[in-house]
């Protein structure tokens, strides 16, 4: 075995079980005092991730202009494995929780035909860099903006929102993909989402449930062609219900939809996160924080997102709990440890860990 590898599964069977639950979860709160925040509460602020956001307050400029996620990281110094920051910077300006320069949406291109395709591209791939750029200079690692939803139509929720690239699935994975390639170039992680496709639900699943029009069938040949053959290193689960898949339960939650569709059909074999399981009304109706964050993780979901640390006690406490009983939902906690780590080691935020070694796209 290659000395990295060594490295690798040595830390993770090092790890305790607090140590492993903290590692799965990204958190959000008011502030800058987030890692003290948890660690007040968990007894460790070694978390998986921080997810940032102008309106929270989490972002500091410095005198010179530059915004920096350093002061939220202080505290994280001693961590072996350092916190990933995690933010939602979409194409245009209705999502962007970091105070950068928007990214041009493709709307602003016009219509675009299948003949003008590759030159739209290439712009948007151009501009993907610079926007990444910037990001990557506030210390952004993971950007939650790449929106591949493809939509049914005009009256759909991501349509409404007009936050799509639009209804032909060829175009929404061309413009993904590039989304990716800028931001792989400048060396963060664009995550596509929302899995399988928000863009098939009418209703917003911030407020209840979102239920997909679109069948299994359907999704093949529609939703399902952003994500096929994706150089994506990370995926987001949403909270849309299909009527008669895996009793009615949200992807987020279910493993027929992320193990099944995702990793199974799709052959998709890095990093899954799930959209915010604190906050979204399409998730929260399924029982408490710590039940959500077990369901997600034994679904499939490598990392849970909680945009409020409120909880985090009970989170890590229920993930404790399965793994202390459950060996098979430990070893799923070890598997999704072991992607995440790689993640992180081309980052360079695992101490033991070669960067070098490890590829980030």
């Amino acid at each position: 075995m290659p000395i990295q590898e060594q490295a690798l599964s040595s830390l993770i069977g090092g790890m305790s079980l607090r140590d492993k639950a903290l590692a799965l979860l990204v958190v959000g709160g008011p502030g800058t005092d987030l890692i003290p925040a948890v660690e007040q509460k968990a007894g460790s602020g070694c978390v998986g991730g921080v997810f940032l956001t102008e309106a929270a307050g989490n972002w500091s400029v410095g005198p010179n202009g530059a915004v920096s996620a350093a002061q939220i990281l202080a505290p994280a110094v001693d961590c072996e494995v350092a916190p990933l920051v995690v933010t939602d910077a979409e194409p245009g300006t209705r999502v962007l929780k970091v105070p950068v320069a928007p990214l041009a949406h493709p709307r602003e291109f016009g219509a675009v035909s299948a003949e003008d395709l590759p030159g739209a591209v290439a712009e948007f791939t151009a501009r993907s860099t610079r926007f990444a750029m910037d990001l990557a200079a506030a210390g952004v690692h993971l950007n939650l903006g790449a929106t591949v939803d493809v939509d049914v139509d005009a009256g759909h929720y991501m349509a409404r929102q007009r936050r799509s690239f639009g209804g032909d699935p060829v175009v929404v994975q061309a413009f993904g993909e590039a989304m990716v390639s800028g931001h792989c170039d400048a060396g963060v992680a664009a995550v596509l989402k929302h899995f399988p496709n928000q863009g098939a639900a009418l209703a917003d699943p911030h407020l209840g449930e979102s239920v997909s029009s679109n069948s299994l069938a359907q999704w093949r040949t529609f939703g399902a062609v952003p994500y096929l053959g994706t150089s994506a290193p990370v995926v987001m689960t949403g909270h849309i219900r299909y009527p008669g898949i895996d009793g009615g339960r949200p992807a987020s939650l279910s493993a027929e939809i992320t193990e099944g569709w995702l990793r199974g059909e799709l052959g998709f074999d890095g990093v899954v996160i799930t959209d915010d399981l604190a906050t979204m009304r399409g998730v929260t109706i399924e029982g408490t924080a710590g039940a959500r964050a077990v369901a997600s993780i034994e679904a499939g979901a490598d990392l849970v997102l909680f945009v409020s640390h409120s909880e985090v006690e009970q989170i890590v406490a229920s993930i404790i709990e399965r793994a202390t009983t459950d060996p098979a939902f430990l070893a799923r906690v070890d598997a999704s440890l072991d992607r995440l780590l790689r993640l992180k080691a081309a980052f360079g935020l695992v101490a033991p860990l070669d960067p070098d070694w490890f590829t980030l796209c």
